[in-house]
């Protein structure tokens, strides 16, 4: 099981995560555009995630909890998740996804969105050379993504009907590091691996001098968010 510093993740949301942040709005939109679609109005739904905390048209009430602090004999008639899963489905997916099932009634919604594993290819890049330079090996610096086949396989174990994801490819495009680093701040994209890293000078020089390089060149350097949103019934 992949281990994160969940007490450093909680630390840095409460400083710098804002709900109304671009990726949080986008993944707000897309789960709004397939309740749209859905034949029936959820009479209660459970919102995983502070960003959907608002009224829609086809859920009628709703309560919210972080996925921990579901109230054990709850149960709904959607749950609803824009990012709010996504650290404990990197835990243990199946047994996460198997949860929510004892949380929904019969025929229940649930729709939820992830970052996969397309995701910042071109800035894990650049950090994996300057890891092997520095530190002669690679650390997890960003993620955890996820992989669309093993998410559809595990809800199809956990025998979820009519599974179907629809993925949105976002590329945001930065000229300065320090503005990526806010802004992932903001994201609530901050490294929580649990692993132990020492700090050298050498590490924030060279990801300076190389940034600054690759903009030189080439304007800005990509940001690449994959976003899969996932819809299935109980």
């Amino acid at each position: 099981m992949t281990q994160f510093n969940l007490k450093k993740k909680k630390s840095r949301e409460n400083f710098f995560f804002k709900k109304n942040n671009i990726i949080s709005q986008i993944g707000t939109k897309l789960i709004f555009d397939k309740l749209a679609f859905i034949n029936k109005k959820l009479n209660m739904a459970l919102v995983l995630d502070g960003t959907l905390k608002r009224k829609h048209p086809k859920f009628l009430n709703y309560e919210y909890f972080e996925f921990d602090d579901i109230k054990k004999n709850n149960l709904y008639d959607g749950i609803l998740s824009n990012f709010g899963i996504h650290i404990p489905l990197a835990q243990d997916t199946e047994r996460k996804i198997s949860t929510i099932k004892d949380h929904l009634n019969n025929n229940g919604f649930f729709c939820f969105n992830l970052i996969t594993i397309n995701s910042m290819t071109t800035i894990r890049k650049i950090f994996t050379e300057i890891d092997e330079v520095v530190f002669k090996g690679a650390y997890n610096r960003f993620g955890p993504f996820h992989e669309v086949p093993n998410i559809i396989e595990s809800l199809n174990k956990n025998n979820f009907k009519d599974v179907v994801v629809s993925t949105e490819l976002i590329e945001l495009n930065y000229e300065s590091l320090v503005k990526l680093r806010s802004d992932f701040k903001e994201f609530g994209m901050i490294n929580i691996y649990d692993q132990s890293q020492k700090f050298k000078r050498d590490f924030l020089n060279k990801t300076e001098l190389l940034f600054a390089k690759i903009v030189e060149k080439h304007k800005y350097i990509p940001v690449e968010i994959e976003i899969a949103t996932f819809t299935s019934w109980k």
